[in-house]
């Protein structure tokens, strides 16, 4: 359904509805847009949140191990979560919710936001895992060559499988998250066709 019909069909909806049912309607609608408002800035303050720990840690163990390759893929891994939050920050801080807007303003912005956030969590595999994983890959080869991992622990390779299986539950969960969305936007636009 395009864009264009989809407002059509909000107009003509509201246009049809008496001033109360518009009034709960816009109550029920600032509220769910609040809620989910909250929920994208605890997910972005969360992972901002994380940057300074991932770069004490991991700038904590590059300077005590030290090793070309393993500071090398210390400092990626750095790079990496850097990258991924300023993509975060650019392509998933919330829209401004309007205060003062009408009942069809609010359908066409949170329509958008659910699409802005949908369009986010498909593209985490390039945003979130892509920048992080090859400096995983540094990072354990190079602990592997620096003697970080003992002889009697598992190997670099079984570490990388650990590490491949914990981005693919990151992908598939953001993944599934998208495809609630779009269940979401989906019934919104079912809503205000009928």
């Amino acid at each position: 359904m395009s864009d264009d019909s989809v407002i059509h069909s909000i107009q003509e909806t509201w246009q049809a509805q008496t001033k109360e049912d518009e009034m709960i309607a816009l109550a029920d609608l600032q509220k769910k847009m609040g809620s989910f408002r909250k929920k994208i800035l605890r997910r972005n303050w969360i992972e901002y949140g994380g940057v300074p720990v991932i770069t004490i840690i991991f700038g904590g163990l590059a300077l005590h191990y030290g090793g070309t390759l393993f500071v090398m893929g210390c400092a990626a891994i750095i790079a990496g979560v850097l990258i991924g939050v300023s993509y975060l920050r650019k392509h998933g801080s919330p829209l401004s919710i309007p205060q003062d807007a009408t009942l069809v303003e609010y359908v066409r912005c949170h329509r958008a936001e659910l699409t802005r956030q949908r369009d986010l969590l498909r593209s985490a595999p390039l945003w979130y895992v892509g920048p992080i994983l090859p400096g995983m890959v540094l990072f354990l080869a190079g602990a592997q060559e620096n003697g970080v991992i003992g002889a009697n622990e598992p190997p670099v390779e079984a570490r990388l499988v650990v590490v491949v299986v914990v981005f693919s539950v990151a992908i598939v969960w953001n993944l599934y998250k998208a495809h609630t969305f779009q269940k979401e936007i989906d019934a919104l636009d079912q809503m205000v066709v009928s």
